[in-house]
Parts: structure tokens; C-alpha cells; sequence
């Protein structure tokens, strides 16, 4: 139980590693508000009690260079899984960290442990993903209800085909690379899936592959890039194939098959209505809702209650909502007439 996160500043060329137990997963509405704030949030925690997280464990992770004026991170709900949605959200927090380069950790815990010269290896714990049923991810019926992600190939004879994905995450690219090509042969034309699945409204992919027959080139991509330190020997799968990672850029993937117009166009007033919902809500500590729990168990009679004292591991954000919802509309308003004068 749990969205464990490391938080690191960096400040006299030293670093202060922080442990949170809850805020992985809500640590961009803690990030959003600039470094003042983000550092004061951080320091709140138990210098003693940080450590660094393998890559199983660690959910998200931020590191604040207040020397070089740097922020690494990674981590959140649904910015970590959906392209737009963290495109726009890293284009607003610019705004608010002005003077800071900002990068999104995309290798997840490593990147922040190759940024302060600790072993990152180390930190690579996951065991290695099993190749997906070929069929979960191009049928509808056996893998999801709605397009999840987008494959194309460039045939032997020029001809490019786009077909539609269902399943969940890009394990395709684990599977026997001829499976994939025969079983493809045999389907029929699926482009229209992306026209239909648009009005219904169609969700933006979070992954994609290109099988290039020609050039014996395999590209993919995807939304969640936190596994990429381990795709480095994908090319002994893919025998006498060359494998180019694109890590969130769809776009190459719709240059490469001529068509930009199977991905959506990126809503920005419906992402930042979004990002409005993440940043500017409330805000709760959720160590005082398993107090809470604790307390009712007592009072209803439960004389032996074991906890892990890990879970009382994180701290409230305290800046007012009043402030927060003031200053994103002045922001998000700048934004958008600078999106409509492009």
C-alpha cells in the first residue's frame, strides 16, 4: 500500500534524499507550484529516513538542483501515462520554475541516480517482461474495449498498413518479430477502426510500433517510459534487426507512416481543465487518514493493530487553494493566447 517517492535536493554540491510513502502519484500538483514551494515540501520530511528506491518500488522521484537550477522528475497519476496531457502540464510548469531547466526523468529512479553519481544499476530490480498473446493486442475481443495504442508495417513491397492496438502496455515488442509479421498478413484493412473509435471518443495511444520489412528496422514508442533501461538487448530478440526507441515522440511514428492525422490533435484547454483538477485541489495527508483508520479500529474494540511505520512517512502541502486557483488561471490564460497566436 502506498505511491512511494524519492525526493532529492541538491544544494552545496551535496544531496539531501527525502522518503515519501503517498506522494508519487500526486507529486506534480506539489511540483507545479515552483521551487520555493517544491523545496519546502520536500525539507518538511526526515532527512533520516531517505534512501534511494529501486525501479520496482519507486513510483516517482524528484531531484532539485537549487545550485545549477535544475528539476529532474518524474511520477504523477495521469501525466506519467498520457503524452498531451504532460506535454501541456511541462509547458505551464515552466512558467512557474523560471530559470530552471526542466526535464522529465523518462528512465524513471536511474535517471536521477546517473544525475548524482550513484550506482543506478543497482536501483534495476524488475524482472524481465514476458512477451504478450500476438492476438490480445490486435483484437478488440481478446485484449481491451478501446484503441490503446497504434502498429504499423512497411511490407516488402512499399505498402504501408495501419492497424489498431488493444492491449494495455507495448509487450509486442518482446514477441517473435516473424509471429508478428504473419499474423498481421493475415488481417484485414483496419485504418477505418481509428475514424470510428474518434467518435466515440477516441483516447489519445499510449504506445506504438512500426515494423519497417525493407530496411529490417523495428520503431516503437510509448507513454510510460520508466522501463527503457531495459530494452537495450531487444536487438538479440529481434535477430538481425535493427530496434530504434523513441521513448514518448508519436510523432516520428506518424512521419514514418505518412499519416499524422491516426493521432489527435493535442486539446489544450481540455488539458489544462485537467491540470487545473490536479494542482489547484485539495490537497490531503494521507498518513492522517490511516491515523484515522487506526483510531476507529481502537475505538471499536481491536486491542492488537500492527502497522508499518513507513506509512506515516509523508507531509500535507500547505500553500491555499485560494493562491493556487489564482494564480493557474493567470498562467493557464497566457498560455492558451500564446497557443492561439501559433
Amino acid at each position: 500500500m502506498g505511491q512511494r517517492a524519492v525526493l532529492i535536493i541538491a544544494e552545496n554540491e551535496k544531496y539531501e534524499i527525502y522518503y515519501d510513502h503517498w506522494c508519487a502519484n500526486t507529486l506534480d500538483s506539489y511540483l507545479f507550484w515552483g521551487p520555493e514551494e517544491a523545496v519546502s515540501f520536500i525539507r518538511k520530511h526526515d532527512p533520516k529516513k531517505g534512501y534511494w528506491l529501486n525501479d520496482v518500488w519507486c513510483e516517482g522521484a524528484v531531484l532539485v538542483d537549487l545550485d545549477k537550477k535544475k528539476l529532474l522528475f518524474f511520477g504523477g497519476e495521469d501525466i506519467i501515462y498520457e503524452i498531451p496531457l504532460r506535454r501541456v502540464y511541462l509547458e505551464l510548469l515552466a512558467e512557474m520554475w523560471k530559470g530552471y531547466e526542466i526535464k522529465w526523468a523518462y528512465h524513471g529512479i536511474t535517471d536521477l541516480a546517473r544525475y548524482a553519481g550513484y550506482d543506478w544499476k543497482s536501483l534495476m530490480d524488475k524482472s524481465k517482461r514476458e512477451e504478450c498473446e500476438i492476438i490480445n493486442s490486435f483484437d478488440s475481443d481478446s485484449g481491451g474495449f478501446y484503441i490503446t495504442g497504434v502498429f504499423s508495417i512497411n511490407d516488402k513491397n512499399n505498402i504501408i498498413k495501419v492497424f489498431p492496438l488493444y492491449s494495455y502496455d507495448n509487450r509486442l515488442i518482446f514477441c517473435d518479430n516473424e509471429k508478428i509479421i504473419e499474423y498481421v498478413n493475415k488481417l484485414g484493412d483496419r485504418s477505418k477502426a481509428f475514424e470510428e473509435e474518434r467518435h466515440k471518443d477516441y483516447t489519445f495511444p499510449s504506445y506504438g510500433m512500426h515494423i519497417d520489412m525493407t530496411s529490417k528496422t523495428s520503431f516503437f514508442w510509448e507513454s510510460d517510459t520508466t522501463n527503457a533501461d531495459y530494452y537495450d538487448n531487444l536487438e538479440n530478440l529481434w535477430d538481425g534487426w535493427e530496434i530504434q526507441y523513441f521513448y514518448d515522440d508519436y510523432q516520428k511514428h506518424a512521419v514514418l507512416i505518412e499519416n499524422e492525422h491516426i493521432f489527435p490533435e493535442i486539446d489544450h484547454r481540455n488539458c489544462i481543465d485537467r491540470i487545473r483538477n490536479i494542482v489547484c485541489g485539495e490537497n490531503k495527508n494521507p498518513a492522517d487518514t490511516v491515523k484515522d483508520i487506526v483510531d476507529a479500529l481502537k475505538n471499536s474494540g481491536k486491542e492488537k493493530i500492527e502497522i508499518n511505520p513507513a506509512v506515516y512517512a509523508a507531509n500535507s502541502f500547505d500553500m491555499p487553494k485560494d493562491s493556487r486557483v489564482d494564480i493557474f488561471e493567470k498562467i493557464s490564460a497566457e498560455y492558451l493566447k500564446k497557443i492561439r497566436k501559433k
